[in-house]
């Protein structure tokens, strides 16, 4: 069972996760938030963005959700902000992999 905290989105704070971002032995569980769809293990080990840089993405192309049957009604800057308050309570630790060309 996981708790409350480890439910939450460490890119934009949305706190109603299926799974956390990785298992009790540290493998990412592939979860796709339904808000600002970053997919742990993914996004962050093959793609090479940390959460701090997909948030930034995230926000500068509007803040959409992914899954729009989840988006709550009248969704707006100030409900994306206060959302991302949650983003303080995460306790997933970023695995960026920095990615060189």
């Amino acid at each position: 069972m996981i708790n409350d905290c480890e439910k939450i989105c460490p890119v934009c704070g949305y706190d109603n996760l299926d799974e956390g971002p990785f298992t009790k032995y540290g493998y990412p569980t592939y979860e796709i938030c339904p808000c600002c769809g970053y997919e742990f293990g993914y996004h962050d080990e093959s793609a090479g963005l940390s959460y701090a840089n997909y948030r930034e993405k995230w926000i500068a192309s509007g803040f959409h959700w992914r899954d729009k049957d989840e988006e709550p009604n009248n969704w707006d800057r100030l409900m994306m902000e206060k959302q991302l308050s949650n983003v303080k309570l995460s306790k997933a630790k970023s695995r960026y992999v920095a990615h060189f060309k």
